[in-house]
């Protein structure tokens, strides 16, 4: 939706989560699959179409800052279900696996989904879902270290409920 939801957004520069879902909402705008609305690898032009079946977002959402609170986004994490956070995600273009514990910026660039955590280990971590593909990191995933805002991930921190028709 960087293509649509323009008002208040850094389009391919991360863009912004939180403008894309007040935009959805306000505008009842149903999340469309990959297979109906193809990436184009850049900013262009709406291509938005009415959408009988989908999943529609509900106007409670939630986009908040949890840095130095991350204890509370793993909270909400284990309470409400994956999160979606705006990252600074040059660092991952090698990523080939573990857990990312130094070296990521926080000049956020990229969206991508918290969808677990894992704090049974020395290094607790998020496991996160990145946009790319598959042949990405762990199958499509990465770990990143939780607790010290490693990559923005606890800047800007989105959850939201859903209707499925």
């Amino acid at each position: 939706f960087i293509d649509c939801a323009t008002e208040d957004n850094r389009g391919c520069d991360g863009g912004d989560t939180c403008a894309a879902l007040v935009w959805m909402a306000e505008n009842n705008v149903r999340i469309q699959t990959l297979k109906d609305y193809p990436t184009s690898g850049g900013v262009g032009e709406c291509r938005h179409t009415e959408v009988i079946h989908g999943v529609n977002i509900l106007s409670n959402f939630t986009c908040d800052n949890f840095v130095h609170k991350e204890v509370e986004m793993v909270r909400l994490l284990a309470t409400h279900g994956p999160l979606v956070v705006a990252v600074d995600a040059k660092s991952w273009q090698h990523y080939l696996g573990g857990i990312i514990q130094y070296h990521c910026d926080n000049d956020l660039n990229h969206a991508a989904q918290i969808v677990g955590y894992d704090l049974t280990g020395d290094i607790p971590y998020y496991i996160v879902r990145n946009t790319w593909d598959t042949s990405f990191g762990i199958d499509g995933y990465l770990h990143i270290g939780i607790g010290h805002n490693l990559c923005g991930m606890a800047e800007e921190v989105s959850a939201f409920d859903v209707i499925v028709s």
